[in-house]
């Protein structure tokens, strides 16, 4: 028998019965001890309950202000007192919440409500300085009145000013005010006393149990123990007869049968040891085999890994091997060197790589990985961000492949990682490019359809939910560009985009789609007046000048206003839409805003379709050249004729120039019909002169258009003189005032140019322009022709014919020339022979006829003049 074991069971015996007697002395003192911990621990928990409530109490307080701060943004922006009284109403649901202040961003009180009466809400908190956006402090406060306890929290509101894509960069922030909330403590104060009294009861409770217990178990332990101790000591003297008669049903009954199974064992003991002795003996043979075998395979594998660590070294990529089973990874050099550790910053475990790695991309990593091993895919690759030691995320691409068993279960997996930073960046500026003006930084046409697109689906999810559409040109652009240059319009347009931005609300988008032309969609508007209104700032706010190289420069603007409410079946129909309604603001005027309704639709598609028939009228020879005669105020004869197209429609009849010539400039048709009507016009009075005496030299009078006022009018005007050999004296070209002002250098060197040809030069509806009478002087001009309008008011109104006469007077005073237009009265007729006007012209005299019914006007011209010389 193994006499050392019996031997320690003999000495844990002694033990045991030592131990017992020493635990009986002791029995009272470990009940002293139980009630002295009792009260020390209830005293513990008592503190940390106060405490704890108390930690609880504030963050729910701070957790409330964070959430009032978010939703007062807009009420302290505008300071809207009605805004900010729902935000604080919203609150009262909360018991503990005794007053409520909102601060503007000078922390001054701009709304308040107490839910307690006769609370005086404090100011100790207005002296911090918040550095960091939703930042709040605490603080606990007695009130003077009723001396009650509170927490004063104060928290910061902030504001985003700048958006781009989303997840393209973080927006910047700005302070705009604070929320003050106070928080009542009766509910903590009765709480604690309620939890005091709580342990207090349970307390003396534990004490009696711990009592009790120890009595009860005290004697069900001794008689056991004192049993067991007296086998032990048979056993140790080799008596193994015994019957345990034990049966308490706890840790003594199980070591009462683990002294039966002790003997039982001790008896085949010796047997199992010689036995297990030769097969010591064989097994450690055969582990100095082993052993070799091991050392042998070891050294392979160094010379494996020294390779594996060269070819490591050698790729630019960072490379990664983690062994599955031992949960462990390794991290190559370069691994490392690319995040910007060093060799001892990282360690093996896979937590290494996956807590590097952004929040937002985490989650996807980890589920391809885990599809990879799944056997659901081939590979494994992935983009994702991870955090480098710099405080900056970067991108990387990952790569790797899973290695597996016989039976398919993956054991290890390597890959690689790839810096593509530079590379996602270049990615991302050229989808912004792709998306953004380049001059402006605006949204482009795309990028505001898309989000277009998206209001038109909210529109069609929710039919409450309505947007607009405005569309915007700069009144007069052009002759920015082309009297400053094109670098100080570019300069304006950085200008207007960034004021712009300024008018418009958090998601609205204003976009530029080329030019002048900017577009505007304003999102979630309650109804028409409010795009109105935003409209109006858009005015008020470009209505300022703008300073460049220290000249104001003004700037106004055609607005069209389209509503999504008027039904679209495309979201394309509301940028047309509002292109339209542009259209007739510009038309109306200028400077002003017009509102889309179905009628500048049906007006559009009518202008459209006259602009196709005008672009077939000239090759369908519907266009007709009509003359109407001015004539000599001191012969009473015809001394020349004005050229007047009009155009003959096979459907519409005779369509005035007053509809298509405007529709032929905007389209640049005017300058092949000019020519048009110059070569028709030339001829004819080429004819005129040839059949009659050249004592009576006809002049021809022809309308020049602005968008035919360039350097190449006067080689046309060569050619067609040239063509008809028509003499330059013969033909008079008609201008308006304000197509020379608006280009005044330009203007004179082209009219010398025709003067050097002979041509002669009319103002045309002299006295309607905006221009300066001190300009007159500088243009090579002939004759100045009063507009109709003066002419028509002469009969009731003396003060239009004293402007009349001012316009005669200067243009006397010029050595110019007088030609009154749309003379039809005798009265009229009248009062011009005693202002001394040299020529008139009118449908007293004659209106204007085809070319095929001159030659009778003519005659029937000639047949009277000479019936008077015979009287």
């Amino acid at each position: 028998m193994p006499i050392r074991f019996i031997e320690k069971i003999m000495m844990s015996s002694r033990a045991a019965k030592s131990k017992f007697s020493l635990a009986m002395k002791f029995n009272i003192l470990t009940i002293s001890l139980i009630m002295v911990t009792s009260l020390v621990i209830a005293t513990f928990v008592i503190h940390d309950e106060m405490t704890h409530t108390f930690q609880e109490l504030v963050d729910n307080g701070m957790s409330i202000a964070a959430v009032a701060s978010q939703y007062s943004e807009y009420g302290i922006y505008t300071e809207d007192q009605e805004a900010l009284m729902e935000v604080i109403e919203s609150l009262a649901v909360e018991p503990d919440i005794a007053y409520v202040c909102i601060l503007n961003k000078e922390k001054h009180q701009i709304c308040y409500k107490t839910f307690e009466p006769s609370i005086q809400i404090p100011t100790s908190l207005h002296h911090l300085i918040f550095d960091q956006p939703q930042q709040a402090h605490y603080e606990e406060y007695i009130n003077q009145k009723d001396g009650k306890r509170y927490i004063d929290i104060l928290t910061s509101v902030v504001s985003p000013t700048e958006f781009f894509l989303e997840d393209v960069k973080q927006p910047h922030q700005k302070l705009i005010g604070y929320i003050q909330l106070g928080i009542s403590q009766k509910g903590l104060e009765e709480r604690i006393h309620q939890f005091l009294l709580s342990t207090i009861f349970f307390t003396s409770l534990f004490v009696l149990l711990g009592v009790v217990l120890t009595l009860f178990m005290t004697k069900r332990i001794t008689l056991p123990v004192k049993e067991l101790a007296s086998i032990a000591q048979d056993i140790s003297e080799g008596k193994l007869g015994h019957t345990i008669k034990i049966h308490t049903k706890d840790e003594i009954s199980d070591l009462a049968q683990a002294f039966k199974q002790m003997l039982k064992n001790l008896r085949i003991y010796r047997n199992q040891v010689e036995e297990r002795t030769g097969q010591l003996k064989a097994a450690n043979i055969k582990m100095k085999q082993e052993i070799k075998e091991r050392k042998e395979t070891e050294k392979a594998l160094r010379e494996s890994e020294d390779r594996y660590a060269l070819a490591a070294r050698g790729v630019n990529d960072g490379l990664w091997d983690w062994n599955i089973k031992t949960k462990e990874v390794y991290y190559s050099t370069r691994w490392k060197t690319l995040l910007g550790l060093n060799e001892d910053d990282v360690g093996s475990s896979m937590d290494e790589w996956l807590r590097r790695i952004h929040n937002d991309d985490r989650k996807k990593v980890e589920t391809e990985i885990t599809a990879h091993l799944d056997g659901l895919t081939s590979n494994f690759q992935n983009e994702h961000r991870m955090l480098h030691e710099n405080g900056m995320y970067r991108w990387f691409l990952c790569r790797g492949v899973a290695i597996r068993d016989k039976l398919g279960k993956p054991y290890r997996m390597a890959g690689s990682i790839t810096d593509i930073h530079d590379h996602k960046n270049a990615e991302k500026q050229l989808l912004h490019d792709a998306l953004h003006d380049s001059l402006t930084d605006l949204p482009n046409r795309a990028l505001f359809t898309d989000r277009l697109n998206h209001a038109s689906n909210l529109a069609i999810r929710h039919g409450h939910y309505l947007f607009a559409v405005l569309f915007m040109d700069i009144d007069r652009f052009k002759m920015v560009n082309d009297s400053l240059g094109h670098m100080v319009g570019d300069r304006m347009l950085i200008s207007i985009s960034r004021r712009l931005e300024e008018c418009l609300r958090p998601g609205d988008t204003v976009a530029r789609f080329g030019g002048d032309e900017f577009v505007i969609l304003l999102e979630g508007i309650q109804n028409e007046k409010e795009a109105i209104e935003i409209t109006d700032r858009i005015k008020k706010r470009l209505s300022v000048p703008e300073v460049i190289n220290h000249q104001d420069i003004y700037i106004t603007a055609s607005i069209g206003i389209a509503l999504s409410e008027k039904g679209f079946e495309k979201p394309e129909q509301l940028i047309r839409d509002a292109d339209i309604a542009m259209y007739h603001a510009k038309v109306n005027g200028k400077d002003r805003y017009e509102v889309f309704d179905a009628a500048m639709h049906t007006r559009a598609m009518a202008r459209l379709s006259l602009e196709n028939d005008l672009r077939r009228a000239l090759d369908q020879e519907e266009f007709q050249v009509y003359y109407q005669p001015i004539y000599c105020m001191k012969t009473n004869r015809i001394k020349s004729f004005e050229a007047l197209l009009r155009w003959l429609h096979p459907e519409h009849g005779l369509i005035s120039p007053e509809e298509f010539i405007p529709i032929a400039e905007e389209t640049g048709m005017i300058k092949t019909i000019g020519i048009w009507v110059l070569r028709k016009a030339c001829r004819q009075i080429r004819l005129l002169q040839d059949q009659y005496t050249a004592s009576r030299p006809y002049t021809m009078s022809v309308n020049i258009s602005s968008v035919q006022f360039e350097p190449s009018l006067v080689h046309n005007v060569k050619q067609v003189l040239q063509e008809t050999s028509l003499d330059g004296n013969s033909l008079v070209l008609e201008i308006t005032e304000s197509l020379l002002i608006e280009n005044a250098d330009q203007a004179v060197t082209l009219l010398k140019k025709l003067r050097k040809l002979g041509v002669r030069i009319h103002i045309d509806d002299f006295g309607t322009g905006y221009s300066s009478l001190s300009y007159l002087h500088k243009f090579p001009i002939n004759v100045l022709k009063i507009d109709r309008s003066f002419i028509s008011r002469m009969t009731h109104d003396i003060q239009n014919t004293e402007i009349v006469k001012t316009i005669i007077t200067l243009a006397h005073n010029l050595k110019l020339g007088t030609i009154a237009e749309g003379v039809e009265t005798d009265h009229q007729m009248r009062v011009l022979k005693e202002l001394h006007c040299d020529s008139v012209q009118g449908f007293l005299f004659s209106k204007p006829i085809k070319s095929d019914d001159l030659d009778d006007l003519l005659k029937k011209e000639e047949a009277f003049y000479k019936s008077e010389l015979s009287v």
